[in-house]
């Protein structure tokens, strides 16, 4: 059984991840979505005005036409960075951004390097933790696979079999979440559609490599070795071009996945698209299909997300641990 400090630190997390959730929040409004008490939400509102993690914002007319206080999230208490590692043929690269709590940009730079190993990517996220001293967690995504904060296989060859996110937790004293990159934007798809549980992205770099990260229920499926949605190694025709491939891909994941939505990216499609007719399942097996526009969009969004979830939880930030 919880005990008392447990249930509080519980019902401030609660309330915590409704202001980060955005928007405006009166004491009732609150009350209502967490299901907390009153009284037990006027305490907590009042813990986390003394620590700054929101501020109040002026009074609306209530229902019995009282006027109640509006709370909002204080966008400049903590601050969120970003490192997105992304692979070139001939030289990688790097991007590095950092973000007020509203999804402002406040640092961001990018920079090349035919080898981008782990001192690259410490040193530059050194440089961006130096510019913005608010930064209290990192988020990093790399084209590659990961399991328990390791790089196992990777396209950038030198961050194959790294422990990455370690090497920049001990170098930061921070909370850091590693990724693979698909999966990452999987979660910034998921975060644009609120409205669907289960979904995937798909990401095709060549006619015959795909990707996928896999949503359900909201929650990133990564398998039991941090490989799930490596769509590329299920069988489809060799000879098949890249329109091709993306449909029986997507026909796989409705057959064994049954997503209600499958976003697609692809660099190689440059003209034309999927929608959902075109994949052959039974009616139970159908989703929607939409055509994702903008990739790193979607990359920035996700580790953004990420970086959201691990404020809301991670109570030694709060403790400057």
């Amino acid at each position: 059984m919880a005990g008392i400090s447990d249930l509080k630190y519980e019902n401030i997390r609660d309330v915590r991840a409704c202001f980060y959730q955005g928007g405006i929040w009166t004491k009732n409004a609150l009350s209502e979505k967490t299901g907390l008490s009153l009284a037990g939400t006027t305490n907590i509102l009042k813990y986390l005005l003394e620590e700054e993690e929101i501020i109040l914002s002026g009074k609306a007319v209530s229902k019995v036409g009282r006027k109640s206080k509006q709370y909002i999230m204080n966008p400049d208490k903590f601050h969120i960075g970003c490192v997105i590692a992304a692979y070139g043929k001939w030289s990688h690269s790097l991007w590095t951004a950092s973000y007020k709590l509203n999804g402002e940009c406040i640092f961001r730079e990018q920079a090349d390097d035919t080898t981008l190993d782990a001192d690259f990517v410490l040193n530059m996220t050194q440089k961006m933790v130096e510019k913005d001293p608010l930064i209290r967690c990192i988020t990093v995504s790399v084209p590659g696979v990961v399991c328990d904060g390791v790089i196992s296989t990777c396209d950038i060859d030198a961050l194959e079999n790294t422990a990455l996110e370690e090497m920049m937790r001990e170098r930061f004293a921070m909370p850091v979440a590693l990724e693979n990159d698909v999966n990452t934007a999987a979660a910034g798809f998921a975060a644009k559609h609120r409205n669907h549980q289960n979904l995937v992205l798909i990401y095709q770099p060549e006619v015959s490599l795909v990707g996928s990260g896999i949503m359900i229920n909201r929650k990133l499926y990564q398998g039991s070795r941090g490989a799930a949605g490596e769509i590329k190694h299920m069988a489809v025709k060799d000879n098949d071009d890249a329109r091709s491939i993306l449909i029986a891909q997507m026909q796989n994941l409705c057959a064994v996945l049954n997503p209600s939505l499958i976003g697609w990216y692809s660099d190689v499609i440059r003209e034309g698209t999927i929608k959902a007719k075109d994949i052959n399942v039974p009616e139970q097996l159908k989703c929607d299909v939409v055509r994702v526009t903008d990739f790193y969009l979607l990359l920035a969004r996700g580790l953004f997300a990420k970086g959201m979830d691990i404020l809301v939880g991670h109570e030694s930030i709060r403790k400057g641990k």
